[in-house]
């Protein structure tokens, strides 16, 4: 958990777990499309934390 802490650490795992919530809703896409809006509906939350975190690393350095 300590590794966490590092921004970029932090924005790897994010993006990790983005990308498998946009597989996971595109193959739930044709079987069930409750179960893809909430895998997408998700991912969609995980990519607002990357942005936020991408933008308070910006903000820090400048």
């Amino acid at each position: 958990m300590d590794n966490l802490k590092n921004p970029l650490q932090l924005k790897k795992v994010l993006y990790l777990q983005y990308i498998n919530l946009i597989e996971e809703a595109y193959n739930l896409n044709q079987a069930d499309h409750a179960q893809s809006d909430i895998a997408s509906f998700e991912a969609d939350k995980i990519l607002e934390q990357i942005n936020a975190l991408e933008f308070t690393s910006e903000t820090r350095l400048a």
